[in-house]
């Protein structure tokens, strides 16, 4: 028997209408830009190659090089990032999340470290979880929220394949919290 879309749609709800993924993968090299809904769903805008490293997010390298962060805090200093250029403002109302391998001279290991880059266009802190994957291994791994209209930033001092994101809230933030990280 043949069912009409229509009723279709009432008896198989999940089935007829397509859920944002709940999880985010995005492969080193790659920038992924996304909506975030309210209940924390994430919607996929794009997906395109990373591009050269910019000069902000080098001068961050630099300084993050030097950072003494202390395992266990959950609540991390912001790190400035001296750059002869200002950085582009952040895009309204979207996620833009960049996985770069960065290499020698600017990485710290000769292997090379890997930079996530996140662009938070929410009036909300970007609260999120992640997971590294390197071939058939996985290991979740501590993030910071993202404060509202800014750029932030996480640094491994090894490289992985690709990184697994969920569980995105966006949270109230005002001037002077602290950045937690969990």
């Amino acid at each position: 028997m043949r069912v009409p879309a229509f009723f279709a749609a009432l008896l198989f709800p999940a089935i007829a209408f397509a859920q944002p993924p709940a999880k985010v993968d995005i492969a080193a090299g790659e920038t992924v830009t996304l909506r975030i809904a309210g209940d924390g769903a994430a919607t996929i805008d794009s997906r395109k190659p990373a591009g050269p490293l910019p000069e902000m997010d080098a001068a961050f390298m630099g300084q993050a090089k030097t950072a003494a962060i202390v395992p266990g805090v959950k609540s991390q200093p912001a790190i400035a990032a001296n750059s002869s250029k200002a950085p582009p403002p952040v895009a309204p109302g979207a996620v833009r999340i960049s996985l770069r391998l960065v290499q020698p001279p600017i990485s710290k290991s000769p292997t090379g470290d890997m930079l996530l880059t996140i662009e938070n266009g929410y009036d909300g802190a970007l609260r999120y979880k992640a997971v590294m994957h390197r071939g058939d291994r996985a290991a979740p791994t501590d993030v910071c929220i993202v404060i509202p209209l800014k750029r932030g930033y996480e640094h491994w001092p090894y490289p992985f394949d690709r990184i697994e994101l969920s569980n995105f809230s966006l949270v109230p933030w005002h001037a002077g919290d602290n950045i937690s990280c969990e």
